[in-house]
């Protein structure tokens, strides 16, 4: 147990700065991937609820303070998508399988963009005289591009997940 402290919190550490530094930069594709989410999913699948919350909460200070957005709204947004996500896990998602992941990772995908934007929007007094991001080709084009790129990596992680340990199922359905 004491060991896995220590671990969490590099492995955080190291995707913060994997997404802050690498990632970022990029535009296009590339640049869509929110490394934080995927791992984020695959924490709460694995390892339970309190560290999906310890993993968002974390996250979430780490990408408000260097962001330049009001505090708490990567903070908020991180959580609500553990809670949600949380719930489709107990309530739809039996086994953990690839197309339960895939399907969390879009719904964790949707849900994280729209709640930073909205969030974004009506906290951020400088842009109540801009249009409402719904309306905005840019944020459905960005939304398209991310879900694509975070299935894809979660389409990788699953099954280099699935070469080192067998704590996944490789089937849809089981009879």
């Amino acid at each position: 147990m004491y060991i896995k402290i220590p671990l969490h919190i590099l492995a955080i550490i190291l995707i913060f700065g994997l997404q802050l530094s690498l990632l970022n930069p990029w535009q296009g594709w590339l640049g869509s991937l929110n490394l934080g989410l995927v791992f984020l999913i695959f924490v709460l699948e694995l390892n339970g609820l309190a560290w999906g919350l310890g993993w968002g909460l974390s996250l979430g200070f780490l990408f408000d303070i260097f962001y330049f957005q009001p505090f708490g709204v990567f903070l908020f947004s991180f959580l609500l998508v553990v809670l949600l996500s949380h719930f489709l896990l107990i309530k739809f998602f039996t086994n953990r399988s690839l197309y339960s992941y895939l399907v969390l990772i879009l719904a964790a995908t949707v849900f994280f963009n729209f709640f930073l934007r909205f969030l974004i929007y009506f906290l951020d007094f400088y842009s109540l005289d801009k249009d409402f991001f719904l309306i905005l080709d840019k944020f459905w084009i960005s939304l398209a591009q991310s879900l694509a790129v975070n299935a894809l990596a979660v389409f990788v992680s699953f099954y280099v997940f699935n070469f080192l340990s067998n704590r996944f199922d490789a089937v849809f359905l089981k009879k």
